[in-house]
C-alpha cells in the first residue's frame, strides 16, 4: 500500500506497539498461508488517509483479538519500504507500507523497461 508520509505513520505505529507492549522483532522470513491485509487497496495509487487508517486499523485489530505481543517489521528507510508482520491463528498477516516517492520510482523503472516482446 502506498504511504504519503511513511515516516510519520511508522512513529505513529510504533509508538502504537510502545503503549500496547507490542515487541517489535526483525524481519521474519514465512512461508506458510499469508493474508495481505491491503489486498482490497490498488496499489498503483494513493490511498486517501481515511484508507491508510482504515488498513492500519486493521492491524490493530488483528494485533488486539489474537492478543500478539510481538510484531516483526522489516524498515528500508532509504528505499522508503516498511513491512509488518503478525503471526496469528496460524496465518501471516501482512502490510506492506510503501513510500509515494518510491512507488513512482518503480512505476516509472517498470514502464521504461524494454520488453522483448515481438
Amino acid at each position: 500500500m502506498r504511504c504519503a508520509d511513511l515516516s510519520q505513520t511508522w512513529i505513529e505505529l510504533s509508538s502504537w506497539f510502545d503503549r500496547n507492549g507490542v515487541l517489535v522483532l526483525p524481519h521474519l522470513h514465512a512461508d506458510g498461508p499469508t493474508v495481505r491485509l491491503d489486498a482490497d487497496t490498488h496499489p498503483s495509487r494513493s490511498p486517501d488517509p481515511v484508507e491508510l487508517e482504515r488498513q492500519l486499523d486493521r492491524l490493530r485489530t488483528v494485533i488486539e483479538h489474537f492478543g500478539v505481543r510481538a510484531v516483526y517489521v522489516s524498515r528500508d528507510e532509504r528505499a522508503g519500504v516498511l513491512t509488518i508482520r503478525v503471526v496469528a491463528g496460524g496465518v501471516v498477516h501482512q502490510l506492506m507500507l510503501v513510500a509515494d516517492w518510491y512507488a513512482d520510482f518503480l512505476d516509472e523503472t517498470i514502464e521504461m523497461a524494454p520488453t522483448n516482446l515481438p
